[in-house]
């Protein structure tokens, strides 16, 4: 696939992780049908309160606001989609991906109908893990298989993608009996391919969820398929999405031994620069007796869970005169 100019004069929707432009050259797209998807480094999520105050970032593709950015983020992204639907089609199973530029971070697919007015998701879960164990905990233990569970969710930021039954997608004329068949049909086929695909590396699928999209009448899945739609594990080891990402690529799973050591260095990295923003705080505490809250809180994530013990030292710095006073 040769390069594409992202000229933003065609720049169709701009999204969370990635863009959408309309100008696909003819000899991909003869019939007008595709646009041009261009993956970015962003990720998505939830930023949790905690209860003392501090807040947590928790990574979710199907977070509804941004929370930082990965390096290397949309090459892998774009890979791991290429793969799967290019697998996906091996089985059977209809997509819309056409072609992709790994240089470039687009990919070429066919324009396909969203279900509802914001679209449908869709969540199979082959082990219980996650938000099913928090809402009925008196009825599913943690890794329960539930092959044949399916949940259809909608794609509501406001909301927070709350689970709609099949009987009132087709109430409201979101989805007809013969689609919701047709769709389950597709995404149990789809789970099949990428937990047999894990299989292969030694890890299990856990849970996945795919966006369906309609194509000449059917539903087909669309977006992308990543490491952020998926929860996998490696043993009893679950895996974050920056390590699935890096599996998903090399094809190759480091040893439990390196993933532990690899994450005590971020987590001794994260620590490192915990100190030294805990040291500028400091720095202005010295400098103008005083304190901002906000000001604090801007200068990063890594900061956030010591402002209680900032505010102990601001009560103590207040209460001791500056010198000459």
């Amino acid at each position: 696939m040769k390069d594409i100019i992202l000229n933003p004069k065609y720049l169709l929707v701009s999204g969370k992780t990635k863009d959408v432009y309309g100008n696909v050259p003819m000899e991909y797209d003869p019939d007008g049908t595709c646009v041009l998807l261009h993956f970015k480094n962003a990720i998505t999520g939830h930023i949790i309160k905690k209860a003392d105050g501090t807040k947590e970032v928790v990574p979710d593709s199907g977070g509804n606001e941004v929370v930082g950015t990965v390096e290397n983020r949309d090459s892998q992204n774009l890979i791991s989609s290429a793969y799967y639907f290019e697998l996906f089609e091996k089985a059977g199973l209809k997509t819309h991906y056409v072609i992709h530029n790994l240089e470039e971070k687009t990919m070429i697919v066919k324009k396909a109908e969203v279900l509802g007015k914001n679209g449908i998701e869709v969540i199979t879960r082959p082990e219980a893990e996650g938000s099913i164990l928090r809402i009925y905990p008196e009825y599913v233990e943690r890794g329960q298989k539930m092959p044949d569970f399916i949940q259809f969710t909608t794609k509501n930021d406001a909301t927070g993608d709350p689970t709609i039954s099949e009987e009132l997608m087709n109430y409201l004329n979101i989805m007809a009996p013969s689609q919701i068949y047709q769709a389950k049909k597709t995404v149990f086929a789809a789970t099949n391919v990428i937990a047999e695909d894990l299989k292969k590396l030694g890890l299990t699928l856990i849970d996945i969820k795919f966006e369906l999209g309609v194509i000449d009448e059917d539903i087909i899945i669309i977006d992308e398929v990543s490491s952020g739609i998926m929860r996998v594990r490696y043993d009893e080891l679950i895996l974050t999405s920056d390590e699935l990402a890096d599996i998903l690529v090399t094809r190759e799973v480091p040893t439990k031994e390196e993933i532990y050591k690899n994450r005590l260095l971020k987590e001794q990295d994260a620590h490192k620069k915990t100190k030294v923003e805990l040291e500028k705080a400091r720095a202005i505490l010295n400098a103008q007796h005083t304190i901002d809250i906000h000001r604090l809180q801007t200068m990063g994530n890594y900061i956030i869970p010591f402002l209680p013990q900032i505010s102990e030292e601001v009560q103590r710095l207040l209460l001791e005169p500056k010198s000459g006073e």
